[in-house]
């Protein structure tokens, strides 16, 4: 999901779209709007820090509660693509074989599958939007951990395609910075 905190916090209140708000307070920030993060504000930053970033930076009280609804209504609609997604509540990790399976039949190039698999998701995540208002990115790739990055390249409410084999997988990963790759990055 695209700030997907954030953006659950403007659907409650519409007087926070376009500005320079994160959810949480001086102590840490859970995630930040797309407008804070052009000052340099990201997730996971201690709320002071962020304040010397953003000086006009608005902190919103984080609602749990409404994060949990609004992913249960997003996951209701991946679970008619994967019933068996897993993920956290921003996030989800859906294998879509079985659905190309179904819907395309196994007798597909693995690009023609893949490229089915890319349509897929893009109706998904139009119908994630039109029925929830919120945006969610993906990535499609033959290994979850491609996919992940992959998730990241057209932020927001986009999606990016690892072609399914070992040449354009190894350009993909050659050409990351060493802090894309999940679970390396700067410690504040």
């Amino acid at each position: 999901m695209d700030a997907f905190f954030a953006k659950v916090e403007e659907l409650f209140d519409p007087s926070l779209v376009g500005k320079a708000f994160a959810v949480g307070g001086i102590g840490m920030i859970s995630t930040a709007s797309y407008e804070a993060r052009k000052y340099g504000v990201r997730s996971a930053m201690p709320g002071f820090i962020a304040k010397q970033l953003c000086p006009h930076l608005i902190f919103v009280k984080g609602s749990h509660k409404k994060y949990g609804e609004a992913s249960q209504r997003v996951k209701t609609i991946l679970r008619e693509y994967d019933p068996h997604l897993s993920g956290s509540i921003d996030e989800a990790y859906m294998d879509l074989t079985p659905y190309v399976d179904r819907h395309l039949g196994k007798d597909k190039t693995t690009d023609e599958r893949m490229q089915f698999a890319a349509e897929t998701v893009a109706a998904m995540r139009a119908r994630v939007e039109k029925e929830t208002r919120l945006t969610c990115s993906a990535g499609i790739a033959a290994t979850r951990q491609l996919a992940k990055i992959a998730s990241d390249m057209n932020k927001p409410n986009g999606q990016y395609l690892v072609p399914a084999n070992k040449a354009d997988m190894q350009e993909f990963t050659f050409r990351l910075a060493i802090r894309k790759i999940p679970g390396i990055g700067k410690v504040w």
